[in-house]
């Protein structure tokens, strides 16, 4: 950037980041998009499931959203069949996340820089 002359504030985008590519991005990027995609229907932890339904009640029974005229009716099945295929997908996130704050990155363009700009500070875009 220094070599273009470029005078403003600039970021490296990590773009899609997984447990296999990220260390080569974490410390010289300034966000990243954390892809998970490999681990979607993916079985979760033994007891994983469970455990979740059994934390997350309020997600069975009958949803209203204001204007949407029929309620959702939402089984505990339901909820077993969707936290199966997700929730090792959500597990591999959150580790993802984790590491990269232990490196002080932020996960989005759109929230504050957390480390250094490289050059003087400049209002993010």
């Amino acid at each position: 950037m220094e070599a273009l002359g470029w005078e403003r504030g600039w970021h490296v985008d990590a773009d899609h980041i997984n447990m296999d590519t990220g260390d080569k991005y974490l410390g010289c990027s300034d966000f990243f998009t954390i892809d998970v995609a490999d681990f979607i229907g993916q079985a979760p932890a033994e007891g994983a499931v469970a455990a979740f339904v059994e934390k997350h009640q309020e997600l069975i029974g009958s949803v209203t959203i204001e204007g949407i005229d029929v309620p959702f009716d939402i089984s505990r099945e339901y909820v077993e069949e969707v936290a199966g295929k997700y929730l090792a997908a959500v597990a591999e996130a959150g580790t993802i996340y984790r590491i990269s704050r232990r490196t002080r990155m932020t996960l989005s363009p759109r929230f504050p820089w957390t480390k250094p700009m490289r050059r003087k500070r400049h209002r993010n875009y």
